[in-house]
């Protein structure tokens, strides 16, 4: 979503309380205005912003007063912000007033993005805001959602006959695939041996949800695992905020997962190929699954189809890029060769 710009000139004079350095040409202020106590001033100052161009930008310490001029921006969020391209810095007005005693006037929490989007929440715990602070933010969301809706609507297939109130997100896709996959062939069913192999399973977003679901899922993958502390924190997130766990309700020893080390319980890292039925490690794993499955598993989507069907395994596979230099071999119907 693009940044809307307005022609405001404005100059201000505030107090800084936040400084976040994005680099030596990039850094984002927050303060007071001096002007108006009550008002707090964000301020960007880029390099390429600034009438006089420095090779870096100085330290803006908290508690200095800080002179800007620029033109008023509207960021994704709806929050207007001052694009600098002037700013003098000083030392604080009262010399006796330390940094740390300057008052932050209460701000509102940042915007839930479900809220944002007119979808529900489902996070419980949600700290987020579900309201709008005034008519302004609620116009310039209303204006973005429909910005949004007409992008769609210029770069919708021709061929594509689905209707968006029928579509989920790119970003929801691993939790469209579960809940697929429980429904199909329910828990009991992919609990069976050593349950579902899930290859090229990246973050483990596939296998974490059908943990939370009460179904063992191990990933192998040739990339290194996460932290056993970010597994137990996208499972206790995903059992927060997945509304189907409430409609289907995990088994009891689901909870159990909490004592044990998810990272060396439901990730493998190595590569998935024709020989990996042989290793002496994965073979078990592999002939004892109840399903073996992969999501946009890029080069090892045509492994799974052939060991699955060398095994006499259900399978389920959502491919993505075809890769078509390692698989020059691949025709579609009509003799083409398939390029994308």
């Amino acid at each position: 979503m693009a940044i809307t710009h307005t022609n405001s000139e404005v100059e201000e004079i505030m107090t800084i309380v936040l400084v976040r350095r994005m680099s030596k040409t990039l850094v984002f202020v927050d303060g007071i205005s001096l002007k108006n106590p009550s008002t707090v001033v964000s301020v960007i100052i880029a390099r390429q912003n600034l009438l006089e161009h420095e090779s870096s930008l100085p330290k803006f310490k908290k508690g200095n007063t800080l002179c800007v001029k620029g033109h008023i921006i509207i960021n994704k969020k709806g929050l207007k912000e001052i694009q600098c391209h002037y700013y003098s810095q000083d030392t604080p007005i009262d010399g006796n007033q330390s940094p740390q005693e300057i008052a932050i006037p209460h701000l509102p929490p940042p915007m839930c993005i479900y809220f944002r989007r007119g979808k529900v929440c489902e996070n419980k715990n949600c700290d987020k805001r579900h309201f709008y602070i005034d008519e302004t933010e609620q116009s310039v969301v209303q204006k973005q959602k429909e910005v949004g809706v007409q992008q769609r609507l210029v770069e919708k297939d021709v061929h594509d006959h689905w209707e968006d109130q029928h579509k989920f997100s790119k970003t929801k896709r691993a939790r469209v695939f579960v809940e697929w996959l429980l429904d199909l062939y329910g828990v009991d069913y992919l609990n069976q041996g050593s349950g579902v192999v899930d290859v090229a399973g990246g973050m483990g977003f596939v296998t974490l949800r059908l943990r939370a679901a009460g179904v063992t899922s191990t990933v192998i993958d040739p990339r290194e695992p996460k932290s056993n502390n970010y597994y137990q924190k996208s499972l206790t997130h995903i059992k927060n905020t997945w509304g189907y766990l409430r409609q289907h309700p995990s088994p009891p020893e689901a909870s159990t997962t909490s004592t044990i080390d998810l990272s060396d319980a439901l990730f493998i890292q190595a590569m998935f190929t024709q020989d990996t039925i042989h290793d002496p490690k994965l073979s078990p794993l592999i002939q004892n699954a109840s399903l073996i499955i992969g999501l946009h598993p890029d080069e090892a989507t045509e492994h799974i189809v052939d060991i699955s069907l060398q095994l006499k395994k259900p399978f389920a596979v959502v491919p993505c890029c075809v890769f078509p230099k390692l698989f020059p071999n691949r025709k579609l119907k009509d003799g083409c060769e398939v390029i994308t």
